[in-house]
């Protein structure tokens, strides 16, 4: 799946799209990953951005990265994980998407 805010492999719910079609991108946060946004590869499952704001919730930390193209994703990360600072350029690597019909 390719958009405005680069490509990632998915698995289709129901019927697989068409090139062209609208469809919603489903992302688990638990399912991204945070890596250093100068080194953090490219291409198909990463996703370019800036972290936003950082919240601490006890063993989780909320990362929400504006991606390129303008669209926002949200981020957990387990306390032992990296953490990056507001501000900080990120990837947001893709370990496991859905698409439905839009």
């Amino acid at each position: 799946m390719r958009g405005a805010f680069g490509a990632v492999a998915a698995r289709a719910s129901g019927r697989a799209p068409a090139a062209g079609d609208h469809v919603l991108l489903v992302l688990r946060p638990e399912r991204l990953r945070l890596v250093d946004g100068a080194g953090g590869g490219s291409g198909d499952g990463h996703l370019s951005g800036r972290v936003a704001r950082r919240t601490f919730l006890g063993e989780v930390v909320q990362h929400d990265v504006l991606l390129q193209g303008g669209a926002a994703v949200r981020v957990l990360s387990l306390g032992g994980a990296p953490s990056f600072s507001e501000g900080a350029a990120v990837t947001v690597r893709v370990e496991d998407a859905l698409v439905f019909p839009a």
